[in-house]
């Protein structure tokens, strides 16, 4: 794959730019809410989303490939729910390819977005939650390995204030991780 694709993090325009010059290209759309992360107001949302949707048929008009991946049923920060919703439903009829975590989001798609025909849709599953979305064997399986320390609680991502570590740190008191063997690791 390393050979075939030249990664480039960029936006719509950067993918239209990339298009014209070389009339083959994939524009793979992550986290997809980020796209109103400076948004003050619902309708800025709105122009923002319509704008974005615009670019997206501009640039699958001239024959470049769009991927999308759904990580979350909502926003973490649950502003312009409705605007994210309305966007999906484009992504949906816009890409070639929608890759989801697991079984359960394919519901949660066709519930946001109302496809029907889910042969553009690929399950790759997302080993990070033990008994979530598969058996603890089958994600220490895909892992490569079992844990040092099977009772390492794991908080990863971007720090964001939604996600609380002071209070995590705060509740998860010295005397409780010791008594149940606890490390945290924050990545």
């Amino acid at each position: 794959i390393v050979h075939r694709y030249q990664v480039k993090a960029g936006s719509v325009n950067d993918a239209i730019v990339q298009q014209r010059a070389t009339k083959r290209s994939l524009y793979h759309i992550h986290w997809e809410e980020s796209l109103f992360a400076k948004c003050t107001t619902v309708s800025e949302a709105v122009r923002i989303r319509r704008e974005y949707v615009e670019g997206l048929k501009q640039y699958v008009g001239m024959g470049g490939k769009v991927v999308w991946t759904l990580h979350n049923i909502k926003p973490h920060e649950g502003r312009f729910v409705q605007t994210l919703v309305s966007l999906r439903k484009d992504l949906a009829a816009l890409s070639d390819k929608i890759l989801v975590h697991n079984q359960a989001a394919l519901s949660i798609l066709q519930r946001q977005t109302g496809l029907a025909d889910f042969s553009k849709v690929s399950v790759l599953p997302h080993p990070a939650y033990f008994d979530i979305y598969e058996p603890i064997s089958r994600t220490r399986k895909l892992a490569g390995q079992i844990p040092s320390n099977p009772r390492a609680l794991l908080h990863f991502g971007m720090v964001r204030s939604y996600k609380a570590i002071p209070d995590l740190i705060r509740k998860l008191s010295p005397e409780f991780m010791a008594q149940y063997q606890l490390t945290l690791h924050i990545y």
